[in-house]
């Protein structure tokens, strides 16, 4: 008598194997996924980066620095040369994206010998846990020299899997890291 089919063992083992491959895929599939949605705030800010320090190359500050009305307007800051009552545009823009919220501040650090921007990206819950962070750029109003500092999930836990995604940790993103920014800038 020829058999037709499956035996019950066999259909179970296949069943098996789909469990065990689904239970090592599902976690990195997250990690991925997160990481792609803290690129999507990472990679614009790089390229405010280049228009924030072309900004301070020609007018040495940062100051009043903000984002236009609309979700991903332009950044803008005050210039003192150009017209110190009103803001001018650094010439680049934040996107705006589902589920993320662009804060932009500025400041001065060490009495006001080095410039700071501050780019925070906060992500909701729904679309990314643990994927905020904030992009830093820390310039010395002597020499003009800017270093930056990506923070992805600022609580740094050792586990957490975007650590790997910060850049020049502890250089520009706290007040305590100006004496690691002045070793950078000026070896």
């Amino acid at each position: 008598m020829k058999r037709k089919g499956f035996s019950l063992v066999e259909l179970m083992v296949v069943v098996a194997i789909i469990a065990i491959l689904t239970a090592i895929a599902l976690p990195m599939y997250s990690t991925f996924r997160r990481r792609a949605y803290a690129q999507n705030a990472v990679g614009p800010c790089n390229d405010a980066r280049k228009g924030l320090t072309a900004f301070y190359q020609d007018a040495s500050t940062f100051q009043g620095l903000t984002i236009g009305a609309a979700a991903g307007g332009p950044l803008s800051a005050i210039h003192p040369d150009v017209d110190p009552a009103n803001v001018t545009s650094t010439g680049t823009a934040l996107p705006p994206a589902r589920g993320l919220t662009w804060v932009v501040s500025s400041d001065g650090v060490a009495g006001d010998i080095f410039a700071r921007a501050i780019i925070e990206f906060t992500f909701t819950d729904a679309a990314c846990t643990g994927c905020s962070g904030r992009y830093c750029l820390l310039c010395d109003q002597p020499s003009g020299v800017c270093v930056y500092e990506i923070d992805v999930d600022t609580t740094n836990a050792a586990t957490n899997p975007l650590n790997s995604m910060d850049k020049n940790r502890g250089s520009a993103c706290t007040a305590a890291s100006v004496a690691a920014a002045q070793a950078i800038i000026s070896p």
